[in-house]
């Protein structure tokens, strides 16, 4: 096989990436040479041939060139192949022989259609040009995914040698297993997770093994009296009075004041084994004053990840200092999520305030903060987010030494230039470092080694000669990792002559051009692999390739045992093929020991064919990332449900005591790290059909079992976006794998659905997730099988998932501004509550809140470049924020209107703001030095949007007009008039369209060049307040005062769909920059996430059409009924969950609905209306109307005796109604105010209302107690509170409880005749944390049930009837209780039962009008209302 062919190829492709079209010649000769090529595989080089032939057909019938050019990059691939896998005069290897047929099968196949289509008339061919278009189409993609599976599956063949290894693993695999099973006996592995301290108080989550001092590390420390200047330079620094610096070289250090010291040099120079050693002298002086060190490495997951770096200082601090300790336990305590924030608040949060917490109230001793191989973090932000944090609070960590080693990389030099840091930080490189000095210390490290060689082997003839050390430091140049390198090679107990080891290093080299400072580094790892596979044969290179090439690209380290089990190799495999290379990566003797190289620049030359010039050890990166995720989704199908024994579903993570010794016995590592890393090794390499099937059985049967066991190691944080990893790559394919890309689709919405609960507990994967995923999902159709203890969700479930994919929460008051960063990873919001909070924008976790303003935030917009943030405020302020850190930069000085709009110009530098006064702003940002004004608007001005181009501006304003500005002349050029005031204005991106959303539901669309109306878009029933465009101008979205928001077509203005789920005005749109999600704040002080992809899912029940207000359920538990904003109440069966019954005719929110003690009749009110309305529950009829009252009924009841009811009115009164009778209702009670809630005793002899009171001048509530019988108020109980929402008695009536908006529930004596003064009566204050909606006494009467919580009444208060021994147990008394989403047991032992997601549930009080939902439970049904107008039926009892 000759290489010109390859050469003359690699020149046609390069030509081919020149233009968008690939022409028919190029294509010819690439399968010319193909057919060459193939020779040695006959059946190949015909069917090649045969495609030769009508190829031409294809390429002029195709209407997509970018599948001609994929499948010339595909020929090239295999061209590639065959060239390196069949040597010139050498036979075909068996492995590609086996695999040619299924290629050629599909060769033919094409061929033979493209024959088809040629031997059809021109005519007929014309006329089916679009069908036979698709059918090429086809056909291109199936040739391109054939050639894809022969060239992976044939490279892993022959290079890995799989088939063979296949073979001897199947004989080997019953033994193996043995020793698989108490593999986690020996084996401490790592289990992150919830983590308590001592005393039980939370810690951060922390990374174990980046410490200084962990045992799993083989870190060393400078050879004695080596780098002694640069040592003394940081001692000195960080301690200048230690005592131990005596004798030391003076310091080479220029800032001593500085709060920072970096030491930066080549990879192999040194710097974490001068970390290492600065650590320990820290550690081990007198008094230990190494606060904190964390060690980055990139073949650890943990270690390597930036998120992890403060907390886990923080973690150290606290060691270091115990109050440090318990202040941060204080903050998560407060904010457990602060783990997932941006890395700046982490630093704020978990170290800055702590700190200052600790100084203000004692002493913090002065420590060393130690971060070696910064540049080894997955960082990939232009500037590092470590040092960029940093430098927002260097002032306020003085009692910290920063000490912080890195390669020289861009985004850590930057960070520190840019930031400002290098002003305040002592900088020294090592290798600008004097070369006598590196040479001295390199000399003296050497000699002292190698002569501990000598004396070992018994070597006493001079050896090594000072010639040899002086020609092995010149090798050296300055790296010190040469020196180790040759250290280990010298002494390799495998060679066992340390003489001629040395004396191949230093053989003469055949010169080199390579000016690379790694070229000696680069050849001595070469001699290493060389020495130890002299004459490398087929089946030992793949061996290697195999276990060398895996031990390179893991994510984290394996022990020889798991990664023999991970890859399904034969014991020993691993030992026996890397015993001979133990110079360059480390072999641990122990078994629980890890592999690891010796230095990462050993993985950067196995990787790099440029580097490693023998194709026989470069490792190629996409083949080995594809062996490794096929093996570790076979380790995947073997896991099993419930995998630790847990058994309890409603148990916490934390609360299980030998949570760390269940995973280390049921969790190995090789299961560990196949759970962790499957998806991160997909990504990055080849998928064939061996690969989508290993994922298609895992996507169908084992999904849940891995969520579980990501919850056990407490890595589920970023399951999901592992999973969208995956899924772009499957996008890319040449074929189409929908089912799969649905699966896993439904497993990322699962994750982000309920991540806060399986986070928690493990097990609540099988309780919660199946029950509340889509009735339409294939996902639940598959996992119903493995529900473990779940609830039967009966009603209020969607068919699809729905397009609202996050709701974040946070904010106080109005969202006015949403913005996507230019990434599209986060969110920036600005609203009333004066602060700016930014968002993942694939989590919804909240990063960081950014004060400065003192007013409201009307808007914001990121910089192109996504370096800044821009807000303007009613403060009349601009101020300008690091968009990476959350740092504030600069604010303006105060203008003299309010600030209202603002928008970034393309250059990220010049911004422009729309003003109250109707002026526009002009000037430069971050500087705010000056603006320039346009003038033109009489009124003020509502929106700016900036032209991609930059050329131009348009302003929007209530002045009924949009104007089109030309900002270098500032002029205006061009208005559009509109027949109402200008909400909103945006561009297109092609700058030819302008979309004005206008204050009388409408969007008008214009044409930027002409001037003229292209066309108005009419639907929204309110106000349009807010526009945008995708960033592929094929979408509008809409955002209006009707609380929905709509997606329009741009080219022909149809409504494509709506999104609703806001309860309030929608203030601010905008799509992500991919086009595939869209981000909404509304006046409902939220902010929703949307997938811009599906349309809006239907629940399967016929539902409100808004927010359910009230649930009530019969006294048989056949039916319950609920209430709703729409102003209906349906009545619904409580078995089947289906609506029975809609009842129409009340005119505004219903209010309240009350059951007749047979469950027979219902009454009703609203909220505007003064009539009550009773309904027979079977006909569905109203049977009476009740009028007497003169404004809106709040509440009604019935009396036990059923001709009766009794009704509370925002008229001030309560009323008694005698039920079929004439006559007026009687007035029980008139006041001032509106009556919102009542109760009435069992018997029916008292009735409690909430009234409005004042006293001491406050404005308060009292309960007043009236007896029926007199119509007078026997008492008056005083709450001292506000917003008393619910009461309710005993079944005696000797108690009264009230619940409040504070979530205070309070226990009253309401005996009439107990003799006690109205402030006596008042016997327990119990606070329950949230607001109380619903409160009631449990059947047995000895504790209280609120709808949020459960507490024990002590026993002198306990109702009469308890002491008496007359408690009823018939009593129905709520059995359920709903807290912080999760479902509760009231019966002992106290339990929680499933979590129940967001979107099912009813939100907290906000008001006595705003109404966010209802709830209510009996038995073992649970019913919850939602805001939307979902109706939830939970039927417990699997539970």
């Amino acid at each position: 096989m000759s290489s010109p062919g390859r050469i003359k190829l690699k020149g046609i492709m390069n030509r081919t990436r020149d233009t968008d079209s690939v022409a028919l010649g190029t294509l010819v000769t690439v399968l010319e040479v193909t057919k060459e090529m193939s020779a040695p595989l006959p059946q190949l080089q015909v069917a090649v041939g045969g495609l030769l032939g009508v190829i031409k057909i294809a390429v002029k019938m195709s209407q997509n060139n970018e599948n001609i050019r994929t499948l010339l990059e595909y020929f090239q691939k295999l061209n590639d192949l065959l060239t390196s896998s069949i040597p010139e005069g050498r036979p075909c290897p068996e492995a590609l022989r086996q695999r040619v047929e299924g290629l050629c099968q599909t060769l033919d196949h094409m061929t033979e259609d493209l024959r088809r289509i040629r031997a059809q008339p021109v005519l007929f061919r014309t006329i089916n040009t679009d069908k036979h278009a698709v059918q090429i189409e086809g056909l291109v993609k199936n040739l391109s995914w054939a050639i894809n599976n022969f060239v992976i599956g044939g490279t892993i063949a022959i290079e890995l040698a799989v088939d063979t290894l296949d073979q001897t693993v199947r004989q080997e695999f019953g033994r193996l297993n043995v020793k698989v099973d108490d593999l986690g006996d020996k084996i401490d592995g790592l289990v992150a997770g919830t983590k308590l301290n001592a005393e039980g108080g939370p810690v951060p989550r922390y990374a174990v093994a980046a410490r200084f001092d962990y045992h799993g590390q083989q870190r060393n420390v400078c050879e004695q009296n080596t780098r002694l200047e640069t040592l003394a330079a940081v001692y000195r620094w960080i301690r200048p009075n230690d005592s131990r610096l005596e004798g030391l070289p003076q310091s080479i250090s220029d800032k001593m004041d500085a709060g920072v010291f970096w030491i930066s040099g080549l990879a192999g120079s040194g710097k974490s084994t001068i970390a290492q050693t600065v650590a320990h002298w820290c550690h081990d002086g007198p008094d230990n004053f190494l606060g904190a060190s964390f060690f980055c490495s990139r073949d650890s997951a943990e270690c390597s990840n930036v998120h992890l770096i403060f907390p886990t200082i923080a973690y150290q601090l606290g060691l270091f200092h115990a109050g440090f300790k318990e202040e941060v336990s204080q903050v998560l305590r407060r904010d457990p999520d602060i783990q997932s924030a941006l890395i700046a608040r982490q630093l704020e949060e978990l170290v800055v305030k702590p700190l200052r917490a600790v100084m203000a109230a004692s002493h913090f001793p002065s420590c060393a903060v130690i971060i070696d191989a910064l540049d080894e973090c997955k960082d990939d932000q232009a500037t590092s987010v470590i040092i960029a944090a940093l430098s927002l609070y260097i002032s306020d960590l003085k009692t910290l030494r920063f000490f912080i080693t890195s390669r020289p990389v861009l985004n850590v030099t930057g960070a520190f230039r840019t930031t400002g840091l290098a002003a305040t930080t002592q900088h020294l490189i090592l290798h600008e470092v004097s070369a006598d000095t590196t040479e001295r210390d390199l000399n003296l490290y050497l000699e002292k080694r190698l002569l501990a060689v000598s004396s070992v082997y018994e070597i006493d003839d001079g050896w090594p000669s000072g010639e040899d050390l002086h020609s092995l430091v010149v090798k050296a140049n300055g790296l010190f990792i040469f020196a180790a390198t040759v250290v280990k090679y010298v002494s390799d107990p495998n060679a066992d002559d340390p003489k001629e080891q040395l004396k191949r290093l230093l053989l003469p080299q055949t010169p080199t051009l390579d000016s690379s400072p790694y070229a000696q580094l680069d050849a001595l790892y070469l001699q290493v692999l060389r020495d130890a596979f002299p004459k490398i044969q087929s089946q030992q290179k793949a061996k290697l390739k195999t276990v060398l090439g895996t031990a390179v690209l893991l994510r984290d380290p394996l022990s020889p045992v798991a990664l023999e089990v991970l890859l399904h190799l034969p014991p020993r495999t691993v030992r026996d093929t890397l015993r001979r290379i133990h110079s360059v990566i480390v072999v641990p003797s122990a078994e629980d020991g890890v592999i690891r190289l010796i230095h990462p620049s050993f993985h950067d030359f196995l990787t790099d064919p440029q580097r490693c010039s023998e194709k026989d050890f470069v490792i190629t990166a996409s083949i080995q990332h594809t062996l490794v995720s096929q093996n570790c989704l076979r380790v995947l199908h073997t896991l099993e449900r419930d995998t630790c024994g847990i058994g309890n579903v409603s148990v916490l993570n934390s609360e299980i005591p030998d949570l760390s010794e269940r995973v280390r016995q049921h969790v190995p590592l090789h299961v560990q790290y196949a759970c962790r890393h499957w998806a991160f090794h997909m990504k990055y390499g080849m998928i064939d059909d061996d690969s989508l099937e290993l994922l298609r059985i895992f996507c169908e049967k084992y999904m849940l079992r891995w969520l579980e066991v990501l919850s056990l190691l407490g890595e589920l944080d970023t399951a999901a976006e592992a999973l969208h990893g995956v899924e772009q790559a499957l996008r890319v394919l040449p074929v189409q794998v929908p089912d799969i890309l649905s699966l896993l689709y439904d497993c990322e919405r699962a994750i982000l659905m309920f991540l806060p609960a399986i986070r928690l507990s493990c097990l609540q994967v099988y309780a919660s997730i199946i029950s509340f995923a889509p009735t339409g999902s294939r996902f639940r159709a598959l996992y119903e099988s493995e529900k473990m203890h779940a609830p039967i969700v009966r009603s209020g479930l969607e068919a699809n998932w729905s397009p609202r994919l996050h709701q974040l929460e946070g904010h106080q008051i109005y969202v006015y501004s949403v913005a996507f960063s230019p990434g599209g990873e986060r969110i920036a919001s600005g609203a009333g509550d004066k602060t700016i909070r930014l968002w993942d924008a694939k989590t919804g976790a909240h990063l960081h809140t950014l004060h400065g303003h003192s007013s409201l935030v009307n808007c914001l917009a990121f910089s192109p470049d996504g370096r800044w943030l821009v807000s303007v405020s009613a403060d009349r302020t601009v101020i300008v924020w690091d968009a990476e850190t959350g740092g504030h930069l600069k604010t303006s000085g105060q203008q003299s209107h309010d600030l209202l709009a603002v928008s970034y110009f393309p250059d990220s530098q010049t911004i422009a703001i729309g003003c109250s006064d109707g002026k526009i702003l002009m000037g430069k940002a971050p500087a705010l030095d000056s603006f320039e004004t346009l003038e033109g608007h009489p009124r003020k001005i509502s929106a700016i949007s900036i032209s991609h181009s930059g050329l131009f501006l348009v302003s929007g304003s209530f002045d009924y007009t949009c104007k089109l500005w030309d900002p270098r002349r500032k002029l205006c050029t061009r208005t559009f008039k509109h027949s109402n005031s200008v909400y909103g204005a945006a561009i297109s991106s092609d700058d030819k369209v302008l979309a004005a959303a206008c204050g009388k539901g409408t969007i008008t669309l214009w044409s930027l060049s002409s001037g003229s109306s292209i066309r108005v878009l009419k639907g929204h029933s309110d106000a349009v307040d807010t526009v945008c465009f995708s960033p592929d101008n094929s979408l509008i979205a809409s955002g209006s005062w009707d609380k929905s928001i709509r997606l329009w077509n741009t080219s022909n203005g149809v409504h494509l769909r709506s999104l609703e789920g806001h309860t309030r005005h929608i203030r601010s749109v905008q799509f992500s920059p991919d086009g595939l999600r869209l981000v909404s704040g509304s006046d409902d002080n939220s902010i929703y996430i949307w997938d811009t992809t599906l349309a809006a899912s239907v629940p399967i029940n016929n539902n409100h059409a808004s927010t359910v207000t009230k649930v009530a359920i019969s006294p048989d538990r056949a039916v319950f009924c609920t209430g709703s904003t729409d102003n209906t109440i349906r009545v619904w069966d409580t078995t089947t969950g289906d609506c029975l019954k809609t009842l129409q005719g009340h005119p505004d929110t219903i209010t309240s609905i009350a059951f007749s003690a047979d469950g027979k009749h219902i009454a009703s009110s609203d909220m505007r209306s003064p009539i009550i309305r009773l309904w027979d529950v079977t006909s569905g009829q109203c049977t009476a109307t009740l009028q007497g009252h003169t404004a809106g009924v709040r509440m009604v009841t019935y009396h036990p005796n059923g001709h009766q009811l009794i009704s509370c009115s925002s008229d001030s009164t309560i009323r008694l109604w005698a039920l079929g009778m004439t006559r007026p209702a009687t007035t029980i009670f008139e006041g001032e105010g509106t009556i919102y809630t009542m109760a009435l005793s069992p018997v029916g002899d008292i009735l409690a209302a909430v009234l409005q009171a004042k006293r001491d001048g406050a404005r308060s509530e009292v309960i007043k107690v009236f007896d029926l019988s007199t119509k007078a108020c026997v008492c008056q109980l005083n709450t001292q509170i506000t917003d008393v929402l619910c009461l309710s008695f005993s079944l005696d009536g000797s108690r009264l409880l009230s619940g409040a908006a504070n979530g205070q529930i309070l226990l009253f004596d309401s005996t009439i005749d107990s003799g006690k003064g109205p402030d006596d009566l008042l016997m327990e204050v119990i606070h329950a944390g949230q607001p109380i909606e619903q409160v009631s006494f449990a059947s047995d009467q000895k504790s209280i049930v609120s709808d949020v919580s459960v507490h024990d009444i002590s026993p002198e208060h306990q109702p009469l009837s308890v002491s008496a021994n007359e408690a009823s147990t018939t009593s129905i008394s709520p059995a359920h209780f709903f807290s912080e989403g999760w479902i509760w047991t009231t019966s002992d032992p106290r339990r929680r039962l499933c979590w129940v997601p967001p979107t099912y549930r009813y939100q907290t009080w906000m008001g006595p009008i705003a109404s966010r939902g209802s709830m209510a439970t009996v038995q073992n049904t649970f019913i919850l209302g939602t805001e939307d107008g979902k109706v939830v039926l939970i039927d417990l009892t699997p539970c």
